[in-house]
């Protein structure tokens, strides 16, 4: 009894939908135009004879369904299903493909190693850059996968030659790259020649700090002052940066340098005594000859 029913649950649990429910509505109106001999469309349905064969073939199988749900196949002229018979193989077809589909789901196959397709990489070079340089414009065009998309994986493959053709694009794109005071950024054209990078970078250079002279004794002088200033805390430098029209950043650098030169060597040593020769500022803001002479040792060594 019970090896009686292992064999009917084992039957059901393989039965093939193919065989019981689809190959029969197939035999009586498809295999007349989808048959072995001269296959319309050279579709030959005779090739399919289970589940598994079914599914393999799904893409073309959704196809098949497609065509049966809007009436085209079978086509006019031979014999018709009834809309029952119909809706069951269609039903058939679809429990197999969901069947097939929980089993994997979550898994989304084989992925490939692939490159950037001709466009991706384009893209990615100008989204990095700023300049639309398009390196592989004398790349091979993309081959196409099946589904007809140019960004396949199993299409996208990498020659020696496309290989060759990778490089050439970097060194490419690295011949648009300029230096500037600010970090690095990208020329619509490649500078190569010495004048072009000299113009586009030492010059640009230049011409920074020409624009951001630096009155260096507009800083000492505040220096001095802010360090007898009255009530003058450590916090407060910023805001007195500020009232003198200074960069708070450039004065303290100053400041820090003066305070800390006469524990120095050598020339530091030197400036340190020169710093604290300069006496307290008078209350009628003239300048004393010690600032003068911390100042011509300052811009003369």
């Amino acid at each position: 009894m019970s090896l009686t029913l292992a064999g009917l649950l084992s039957g059901s649990v393989c039965a093939d939908h193919f065989e019981d429910d689809i190959k029969p509505y197939l035999q009586k109106f498809c295999f007349d135009c989808h048959g072995q001999k001269e296959p319309k469309g050279g579709l030959n349905l005779t090739a399919f004879d289970s589940d598994r064969s079914l599914v393999k073939k799904f893409r073309r199988w959704d196809n098949i369904t497609t065509f049966i749900r809007s009436g085209v196949l079978p086509p006019k002229g031979s014999p018709q299903p009834e809309i029952e018979q119909s809706n069951a193989v269609l039903a058939a077809v679809e429990s197999v493909l969901l069947e097939e589909a929980r089993k994997h789901a979550g898994d989304p196959g084989f992925v490939p190693p692939r490159r950037l397709s001709n466009t991706e990489y384009d893209h990615s070079i100008r989204d990095l850059t700023g300049v639309d340089i398009r390196p592989t414009r004398n790349f091979p065009a993309d081959p196409a996968g099946g589904e007809g998309f140019d960004n396949t994986g199993e299409a996208l493959s990498m020659s020696p030659n496309l290989l060759k053709k990778y490089l050439a694009a970097a060194q490419e794109v690295a011949d648009h790259l300029l230096l500037k005071t600010d970090g690095i950024t990208f020329a619509p054209t490649p500078a190569v020649s010495y004048n072009e990078r000299r113009k586009l970078t030492e010059l640009a250079i230049i011409d920074f700090y020409n624009q951001r002279k630096v009155e260096v004794r507009a800083y000492v002088e505040a220096a001095w002052r802010y360090r007898y200033a009255a009530g003058t805390g450590p916090m407060e430098m910023g805001a007195y940066a500020e009232a003198n029209g200074l960069s708070a950043k450039y004065l303290k650098l100053v400041w820090e340098t003066l305070s800390s030169a006469s524990s120095g060597e050598g020339y530091m040593k030197q400036l340190g005594a020169h710093w604290e020769a300069v006496p307290i500022p008078a209350e009628d803001r003239s300048i004393p000859a010690e600032f003068e002479e911390l100042m011509r040792f300052i811009e003369f060594g």
